[in-house]
């Protein structure tokens, strides 16, 4: 019957957790001549090569250490990167708490990273008012998504945070709204129940909403006169440029700017340097600049 074997019994590989051996048999691994004498021993196994030849032989150390099977030891790099970590000296290992730095995993929850994102602004803490609930919303306004970290209940995910969206549905604490999401290529439609306290109406529409008031006011006016409405007049228009106008100067004394020629004033250094001395006696040219008022 045979008998299974543990990886550590086999070597690296584990090959013979596929290939198991009968019992009361061992494996000799086979080395040549060049590998033996060129390869240093280690462990259980250095042992002079009379020795060992006559262990080998002997049928009493038919079940010695040296006939346990054994890993071969890498090859190439991995050879020489072992022996120098072998040879080298091995140092203690710092404690726990030492040794550990920025080892710890980033939370992905619910609300990670929200610290700042959800705090409350400059005294605004605490309760919540009774105006945030005397609000009314209908069914097609905008409303942005303002997330209130004083309500826990009905609060939305981060990524809605600062986002607008039309509202779909009205229920007695909350409101349905429809945001659109980037997610790659594709923009999809995600309908999410916010609580009243985590949503405001948006002014993103403000403007239209006043240009529509003025222009069907405008449109009544016509009727009532008994004019034709032209929609084209109503709508907006770029702007065009500035019309024409003339620039004319006032009747003053013009003033020209003049650059002032720079001139290096040195100074008498003949304690420090014999070889260099100033001038006193030479003429310094005048300096050039506007007419004085009384010429």
């Amino acid at each position: 019957m045979a008998s299974p074997c543990s990886a550590h019994e086999t070597g690296r590989r584990g090959w013979a957790r596929i290939h198991p051996i009968p019992s009361g048999t061992t494996r000799r691994r086979r080395r040549s001549k060049r590998t033996a004498a060129a390869r240093p021993l280690r462990g259980r196994g250095a042992r002079s090569e009379s020795t060992r030849a006559g262990l080998r032989g002997s049928p009493s150390t038919e079940h010695s250490s040296w006939n346990r099977p054994r890993c071969s030891p890498p090859r190439g790099r991995g050879r020489r990167r072992a022996e120098a970590q072998h040879a080298a000296p091995q140092t203690p290992r710092p404690p726990h708490s030492v040794a550990m730095g920025n080892t710890r995993q980033k939370s992905t929850g619910y609300r990670a990273r929200t610290r700042d994102l959800f705090s409350r602004p400059f005294r605004q803490k605490g309760t919540i008012g009774l105006s945030t609930y005397m609000r009314t919303f209908k069914v097609g306004e905008r409303v942005d998504i303002v997330a209130n970290a004083a309500q826990h209940k009905g609060m939305p995910h981060k990524y809605y945070h600062g986002r607008t969206g039309v509202i779909w549905n009205v229920t007695k604490r909350a409101v349905g709204v429809e945001v659109n999401k980037i997610h790659r290529q594709r923009q999809i439609k995600k309908r999410i129940h916010v609580r009243l306290e985590h949503v405001r109406k948006s002014n993103c529409d403000a403007q239209h909403l006043k240009r529509c008031a003025e222009n069907d006011a405008k449109k009544k006016a016509l009727r009532d006169a008994g004019e034709p409405v032209d929609l084209r007049t109503m709508k907006r228009q770029p702007e065009g440029p500035k019309p024409m106008m003339v620039v004319k100067a006032k009747k003053t004394k013009v003033e020209t700017l003049t650059p002032l020629p720079y001139v290096f004033r040195a100074k008498n250094n003949t304690e420090n340097r014999g070889d260099v001395k100033y001038n006193t006696k030479r003429d310094i040219p005048p300096i050039p600049g506007p007419p004085s008022p009384d010429e």
